[in-house]
């Protein structure tokens, strides 16, 4: 997922619970929120998207940052971040957990030097 400032999306995941706590003072999260998810900031995404476009790289790659992190890890940072408090509200889930892990050993071999922007 790529997230950043100024993000309209209405997604679930952090955009979202951004908006749904900054709106209702709620956010909704199905389980305990413990399924995983691998956040790229639009920054990162964007220099590594020059890096292709200026023929740098070429190729097919996974663009992650290969450290997933679950949506209840997510709404901690955000209470911390944030400067609106807000309730978390459960929902029984209407389909399978399903959490996210993305290899990108490809991607770090032909660009060592990329370091990704921390959610916190």
């Amino acid at each position: 997922m790529i997230y950043g400032s100024g993000d309209a999306g209405d997604a679930y995941g952090p955009s979202k619970f951004i908006s749904s706590a900054r709106e209702s003072g709620k956010v909704l999260v199905f389980g305990g929120g413990e399924e995983t998810r691998d956040y790229v900031f639009v920054r990162d995404m964007v220099e590594i998207c020059a890096s292709f476009a200026l023929g740098k790289v070429e190729g097919v790659y996974n663009v992650a940052s290969g450290s997933s992190v679950s949506f209840q890890n997510v709404l901690g940072i955000l209470r911390k971040t944030l400067e609106a408090d807000f309730h978390i509200t459960t929902m029984e889930r209407d389909r399978p957990k399903t959490s996210q892990r993305v290899e990108i050993q490809k991607l770090r071999a032909v660009m060592p030097e990329l370091r990704f922007t921390p959610l916190e």
